[in-house]
């Protein structure tokens, strides 16, 4: 039996929200042979204030001597192993702070890391163009992370500040990271859902709680961010922070580019649908771009990346079956949502 080095932490209003037992059965459904798994109910208490609670967690596992995981109950877990994978990110990238790329329900990337441009405003991020040499192992460094899926190896040495009501103690503790001299990564191959969409459509006040933490923020912070560009692992992101134009350095744009330049510049369009399919994470913009370059190319072998990235493409399905019949190779699909709402269907 493994000794039990983490602790696990979920908070919720009540055990007894759908939402909430779908997250808690989820994590209980994975192996949890190193894990302590604490779900703490607060009964809707109006007083509660999650980065104090969170800092009596951190205290627990330093006390310990454990890694703290936290979960917030609106998230879902379908990787048996995840637990282990986050420890070997941390271990492969000497990182304290670790997650994982966030997703919709329907499959949807939700996003994979929080970037701050020198004004200090935050951002969630997606499939940023990202040079293959940043990818270690599957996973990437970035700024800031969000809690709703948190490792934190050696509790003792961070704390979430209780100036924030709400939001940004996330950010915060990720800043912490890097000013000390740690590291902060994400694990871009590991997809946990997160259903934060549901908590902000049902709270009148989020937008008001979220800037008034925003603005904290941005007064404690202001001064470091420039140092924090400048970072060798994070100097990448200085060019996003400096453009109004960073949401066009994605993937999503070069595979709108490729598309235009089908029958104006094939070579171009080529190399760019290439780029889309063998650097990007969003399997929909990698199948797309397999399918397209089995247009441009007619290689068989196009398809069959097409299918291995969207097992539902329709097209690629009947023209893989036209031209190799009973030969064709059965793919399996592999993502946990209902099939007619996934965002891959064609």
């Amino acid at each position: 039996m493994k000794v039990k080095d983490t602790i696990v932490v979920m908070c919720a209003p009540t055990v007894n929200r759908m939402i909430s037992m779908r997250a808690i059965g989820s994590v209980k459904e994975t192996n949890l042979e190193r894990a302590e798994f604490i779900v703490l109910d607060n009964n809707y208490d109006r007083s509660f204030h999650h980065p104090t609670v969170m800092n009596r967690m951190l205290k627990y596992g330093a006390e310990t001597g454990k890694t703290v995981i936290f979960l917030d109950d609106d998230i879902e877990v379908y990787e048996y192993h995840w637990i282990e994978r986050l420890h070997e990110v941390s271990e492969t990238m000497g990182a304290d702070i670790v997650s994982s790329v966030h997703t919709y329900e329907n499959g949807e990337p939700n996003h994979e890391g929080i970037f701050v441009c020198r004004q200090t405003g935050t951002w969630m991020y997606y499939d940023l163009v990202m040079e293959p040499k940043y990818v270690i192992n599957g996973a990437a460094y970035v700024p800031g992370l969000c809690s709703a899926v948190m490792f934190v190896k050696n509790p003792a040495k961070y704390y979430f500040d209780v100036n924030y009501k709400k939001y940004h103690h996330d950010i915060d503790i990720c800043l912490q990271a890097w000013q000390h001299g740690s590291k902060v990564a994400c694990d871009r191959e590991m997809k946990i859902i997160h259903n934060l969409k549901y908590y902000e459509l049902k709270n009148p006040t989020f937008w008001d709680t979220f800037h008034e933490d925003s603005g904290y923020f941005s007064s404690k912070w202001a001064s470091y961010i420039p140092a924090l560009l400048e970072i060798p692992e994070l100097v990448r992101f200085k060019e996003f922070s400096e453009t109004i134009t960073w949401r066009h350095m994605t993937y999503e744009h070069y595979l709108i580019r490729a598309e235009r330049l089908k029958t104006v510049d094939k070579e171009l369009s080529v190399s760019l649908f290439t780029k889309v399919a063998t650097e990007s994470i969003n399997e929909k913009y990698k199948s797309d771009s397999y399918f397209h370059l089995y247009q441009l190319e007619g290689k068989v072998s196009h398809l069959e990346n097409c299918l291995k990235y969207n097992p539902c493409h329709q097209k690629a399905k009947a023209l893989l079956k036209e031209k190799l019949g009973d030969e064709s190779k059965k793919f399996h699909c592999n993502m946990y949502v209902d099939c007619r709402k996934c965002h891959l269907l064609t």
